[in-house]
């Protein structure tokens, strides 16, 4: 496991705050690519990272379903 990037911590800091929830909360991430076209089906994240996450679509504009 790499330690997250400045463009992530910015990214979560941000997060974070919007959320209203200590940055320190999140301590993991996934970075994903997508191919045009590509779905992901239902599904639950792991417990184990914490009550709480978050999702930005860096590329495109998506519909984030909960």
């Amino acid at each position: 496991m790499r330690p997250l990037t400045a463009e992530l911590i910015r990214l979560r800091d941000r997060a974070a705050d919007i959320a209203r929830l200590s940055a320190k909360d999140f301590i993991a991430s996934v970075v994903t690519h997508y191919p045009a076209g590509a779905t992901i089906g239902w599904h639950s994240d792991m417990t184990m990272f914490g009550p709480a996450v978050f999702g930005v679509s860096l590329a495109a504009s998506c519909t984030f379903k909960l």
